[in-house]
């Protein structure tokens, strides 16, 4: 089940698709509000407007992204470590590398058609989204999980841990 193509993981009902946009809308917003103002030192106002326009890429995305971390998860086969924590450290590392190689390459697609950013500014701007990943990547996971379990939708990179040997 490890290699299970990618394929067979985009096919969602409708309350999983659901859950998951949930997940990455709500995670979205709350810790965007928290980097833009605290790490960028926006206003609330601007805040809120970044957050805004971030939705659309959120909604063309997000279900995209959590599938393809559960791609990841299940490729990397984490389910299958016997050891919790060396199974939680390999989540973690496999969400990070998730979260930098999906979206890096939206972001610097952003900068240059939305922001009309140079050269210059997108490699600063990829550099400091790579250096996020280890934070972003890992609690997203985490909290898409726990949104996910809440709801009854279990993450299909979970089936891995059952069929493990």
């Amino acid at each position: 089940m490890a290699d299970a193509p990618l394929e067979d993981l985009v096919r969602q009902d409708w309350r999983s698709k659901a859950v998951n946009m949930f997940a990455v809308l709500s995670y979205s917003v709350g810790v965007g509000l928290a980097l833009d103002m605290f790490g960028a030192g926006l206003t609330i106002g601007q805040s809120l407007r970044s957050r805004a326009s971030m939705l659309t890429v959120n909604v063309i995305a997000g279900n995209k992204f959590v599938q393809y971390q559960d791609w990841m998860r299940r490729k990397c086969n984490v389910g299958a470590i016997k050891n919790d924590v060396g199974r939680r450290i390999a989540t973690m590392a496999t969400d990070t590398l998730a979260s930098g190689s999906f979206y890096v390459p939206i972001y610097a697609a952003t900068l240059y058609c939305v922001a009309g950013a140079n050269a210059e500014q997108i490699k600063d701007g990829c550099y400091g989204a790579l250096i996020m990943a280890p934070l972003v990547g890992p609690t997203f996971g985490m909290y898409s999980d726990l949104v996910r379990n809440v709801c009854g939708t279990t993450p299909r990179a979970k089936a891995t841990e059952e069929e493990a040997p």
